[in-house]
């Protein structure tokens, strides 16, 4: 049984496909050795059982083992909580427990415990809804974002106002309804509006803990594929012209490390650290995912020549983390961008090799196969930093030749020709 084909598991197929898998668990620790498709497969389907095997039904606060960020925020957002992981099973096409489906469908979302942003709030769990087909709930959240008097506190992706502006997008997309267009596009005047201009070729903007953020994220990066999006769907270059200011912004903080590797310097603008980072979240890899974005949707080459620069800095067999959002799950990620937009298979050679650096991570359960987390403190099974992020990674892998089929919430739609 092969997880990749479209017809959808159930937790009796998985179980019983474990019988019958040949694998030598030793083997994929072998220096020189890289990641088959088998073991791959293999590691999903272990991965699959064993967040199916440790689902909390008695627990409110998180019903899944995830990052301890999740008692700072709420048990349901798409970052570290139980839509999340939901979305990953649904995308990995495993039927979703309808235990589990009464018992998250039932939680009480209001605005005094949930903001409007993507990762940790409102609107990712709608967008998460909306690809279930659950219409009713997905208008109900959403509105109780729109509003939130939080929203533009964090103009970025993960928690503020470009995140809830791409979901407007992705509304629209969905269901062709105009109403979803004219908000992402009041998202973007807002954006416009709020903008602070460094030079004639760079905007960026404050976070509400005083500090200009870097990276995608938080910072410009993301903002600038939200305006990407909206540029290329709304018809108007306005967005366009704000949003590649805003990239360039970000970009000005590149930098060539002693070894002569372009990559992302860590920290705040103003305050950057000694550091170069690879990880999606604030670094390299996440710059890499608009840059890649801008080079399609604008057809300027210099986008295709700094995207080439920046390959190199993802392309890392070994860090310190598995995970998606700061980890090599999300190196590997943006390497199939790269193969999926230029073409080079190269580069579908070196997300296999991260592949092989995250399955070293793995430890193998009675009940499957679990992941740590962030700082390696606890096994996680959460979408940012656990293991049904890194399934997801792995099964894109297994289908990289099927374009534009990033997982991690953006419109890559709007490029298919």
């Amino acid at each position: 049984m092969n997880v990749t084909k479209n017809n959808k598991l159930t937790i009796k197929d998985i179980r019983k496909d474990f019988q019958t898998i040949e694998f030598d668990e030793k083997a994929i620790n072998c220096k020189n050795k890289v990641i088959s498709q088998g073991e791959i497969e293999y590691q999903i389907k272990k991965i699959i059982q064993y967040i199916i095997n440790n689902i909390r039904y008695d627990r409110k606060d998180a019903i899944f083992p995830a990052d301890p960020r999740i008692f700072n925020s709420n048990p349901l957002n798409v970052f570290n909580g139980a839509w999340g992981i939901i979305y990953s099973l649904n995308k990995l096409r495993v039927d979703i427990p309808s235990k589990l489906l009464f018992k998250v469908l039932n939680y009480n979302i209001n605005s005094s415990k949930y903001t409007s942003g993507l990762y940790v709030g409102t609107s990712g769990i709608a967008w998460v809804l909306l690809e279930l087909s659950l219409k009713e709930e997905t208008e109900r959240i959403m509105n109780i974002g729109e509003n939130h008097k939080l929203m533009f506190d964090s103009p970025g992706i993960f928690f503020g106002a470009s995140g809830y502006g791409l979901t407007c997008l992705k509304f629209y997309l969905k269901t062709s309804d105009v109403e979803w267009l004219k908000k992402a596009k009041k998202i973007g005047e807002r954006l416009m509006e709020s903008a602070i201009k460094v030079d004639d070729n760079k905007y960026c903007w404050k976070h509400i803990d005083g500090d200009t953020h870097l990276g995608y994220g938080e910072g410009a990066t993301g903002i600038s594929l939200f305006l990407l999006y909206l540029s290329i769907i709304s018809g108007e270059y306005k967005y366009l012209e704000v949003g590649t200011k805003a990239l360039e912004f970000d970009i000005s903080y590149l930098k060539t490390s002693e070894e002569g590797i372009l990559g992302m310097q860590r920290g705040v603008a103003g305050n950057v650290e000694k550091v170069i980072t690879s990880y999606w979240d604030e670094g390299t890899a996440g710059v890499l995912t608009s840059v890649l974005r801008y080079w399609k949707g604008t057809k300027n080459d210099k986008y295709l020549i700094l995207a080439k620069s920046l390959i190199k800095d993802v392309s890392r067999k070994y860090a310190a983390f598995p995970g998606l959002f700061m980890g090599l799950s999300g190196l590997g990620n943006a390497l199939i961008d790269a193969y999926q937009f230029i073409g080079d298979k190269e580069y579908l050679k070196e997300a296999y090799k991260v592949a092989t650096g995250v399955s070293l991570f793995a430890i193998n359960e009675n009940n499957g196969i679990s992941y740590p987390g962030e700082q390696l403190f606890r096994k996680s099974t959460d979408f940012g930093t656990g293991s049904s992020g890194i399934a997801l990674f792995y099964n894109r892998l297994l289908n990289a030749e099927t374009k534009y089929n990033n997982f991690n919430f953006v419109l890559d739609e709007v490029f298919k020709e």
